[in-house]
């Protein structure tokens, strides 16, 4: 249920919610999660991207398996139920998150996983959540500046030597990097903080593989609305 292709970017892409399986002898979890509409083509566009550019590929892990019946974005418990064959899949995909992750390091000394999710929020817009809430986004550069321990890049804006504020929402910022490109996203230049719009800014994988507690891999909660990854326009954001 769980497919790894490796790469050889310190980069690893996951896609969780990207699953369409429905095994009729896997249990529903109690609490199951809808579909990431096209997350798992877009990871897989990209990457042929990458490829195009850099004659790299980036590390991905997929997971198979509707959300409704694997959530491997949650703890073990809430994710894969009691069902052996879930909390195998469950824990295959996070084995493989750490082999990529450690052979980054191994490679590079350094990398970024990106879990990538869809969100239907009213505004639109790509939301990089970098474990940082909206209501801290929202915050001026100063005060913005200070958190960069709390934050899953904790190690590019410390031991990497990045400035936190601009990996946030400079001109580099992957949120401005974006929107140069036309594509709405918070945080970036244009928008430094959602307001009070719609923002998820970390789940349970980027806290699990983000530098936020050690290592020298950062983690990016990727939530991109639903009306990029859409056939029409997936080849273009992708």
């Amino acid at each position: 249920f769980i497919e790894y292709i490796p790469g050889t970017l310190p980069l690893v892409f996951g896609a969780p919610h990207g699953g369409y399986e429905s095994p009729k002898d896997l249990p529903d979890l109690d609490e199951p999660h809808s579909n990431d509409s096209n997350t798992q083509e877009t990871t897989r566009d990209t990457a042929e991207h990458l490829l195009a550019q850099t004659g790299q590929r980036p590390h991905i892990i997929i997971n198979h398996l509707h959300p409704s019946k694997l959530n491997p974005a949650r703890d073990k418990k809430t994710a894969a139920g009691s069902d052996p064959r879930s909390q195998l899949a469950f824990d295959e995909f996070h084995a493989f998150i750490e082999v990529a992750k450690a052979q980054i390091e191994a490679d590079w000394g350094a990398g970024h996983y990106i879990d990538v999710h869809t969100n239907g929020h009213a505004e639109g817009w790509i939301e990089v959540g970098l474990g940082i809430p909206g209501s801290q986004l929202n915050e001026d550069d100063a005060t913005l500046g200070t958190r960069c321990s709390q934050s899953t890049v904790a190690w590019l804006c410390s031991e990497g030597g990045a400035d936190f504020v601009e990996v946030v929402r400079g001109e580099t910022s992957l949120g401005g990097l974006l929107l140069a490109q036309g594509h709405l996203s918070v945080p970036s230049p244009d928008l430094p903080g959602p307001g009070d719009g719609g923002f998820f800014y970390a789940g349970w994988n980027t806290w699990e593989h983000g530098s936020n507690s050690d290592g020298s891999i950062d983690a990016t909660h990727l939530e991109t609305h639903w009306s990029f990854m859409v056939d029409s326009a997936r080849e273009d954001y992708s």
